[in-house]
């Protein structure tokens, strides 16, 4: 190290095991050990367990030092890589901004908000739960009623549950009832979602043709994730037989 007033070196020797000492000192490994145990909660949280990590790669220059991957082994054994440590993230990086996708899982979670009439009080039905794999077909179905005589479109309210959203949601809410069927009631103005809705831009996008009775099952939908990670919606008209759309993307999930 050179002393940047004289500009003089300053050398000193260290054994490895002194080196290793000094490491230990100063709490690396209790630290490797606190940030691996903090990742694999996290990795829990969104269904995977520790068992399921099919590889680990250390990276960066201090994963060079033997007794950091010494420490690592200890906790993953033979799944712990060393792949290119001094360059990894940095490809990492240009692949990311190059629009390549790290994962084969949805990572949040969507839902469709109901009026639980048991609670009386607003409730979420899921549609998507977070770390399912995609592409994945049917994984919601329900179906979609007039809430009064006459109703000429309808629609569907997503939301991505976890994200605060404090802005007036519209004057329309999907109520569901005990049997999966969904109606839209009028919302009172000081109802606020604390989530984020997704397709507050074009919720409404079945016409109904002839126009719905009330409470009429009209419309029977089903979800699925294509390849491009969209949640895509099948609707068919009870009353015509048709199938007005057949894997719609609705929005793009994350």
């Amino acid at each position: 190290v050179a002393d940047p007033e004289t500009g003089a070196v300053i050398a000193s020797g260290f054994s490895r095991s002194r080196f290793e000492d000094i490491l230990e000192e100063n709490g690396l490994f209790t630290a490797i050990f606190s940030t691996i145990d903090t990742a694999v909660a996290k990795a829990r949280e969104q269904g995977y367990e520790k068992e399921h990590i099919k590889a680990v790669l250390l990276v960066g220059g201090s994963s060079l030092i033997p007794s950091v991957r010494k420490t690592v082994r200890q906790i993953f054994g033979d799944k712990v890589k060393y792949h290119r440590p001094l360059d990894a993230v940095a490809v990492g990086a240009a692949a990311f901004v190059s629009g390549v996708d790290f994962y084969d899982h949805i990572q949040h979670e969507y839902a469709l908000r109901f009026f639980n009439r048991q609670k009386n009080d607003y409730d979420f039905i899921t549609l998507v739960r977070a770390a399912t794999p995609y592409p994945a077909e049917n994984v919601k179905e329900l179906t979609i009623k007039a809430s009064h005589d006459g109703q000429a479109a309808l629609g569907l309210e997503i939301y991505e549950i976890g994200r605060n959203h404090a802005a007036n949601t519209g004057v329309l809410d999907l109520v569901f009832d005990q049997n999966g069927g969904a109606v839209f009631r009028a919302k009172e103005d000081d109802e606020i979602s604390s989530r984020f809705w997704i397709n507050e831009k074009s919720p409404t996008f079945i016409k109904a043709e002839p126009p719905a009775k009330k409470g009429e099952p009209r419309f029977p939908v089903r979800f699925s994730i294509d390849g491009n990670k969209r949640l895509c919606i099948t609707v068919t008209d009870n009353a015509s037989g048709k199938q007005l759309f057949r894997n719609f993307p609705l929005i793009r999930l994350t």
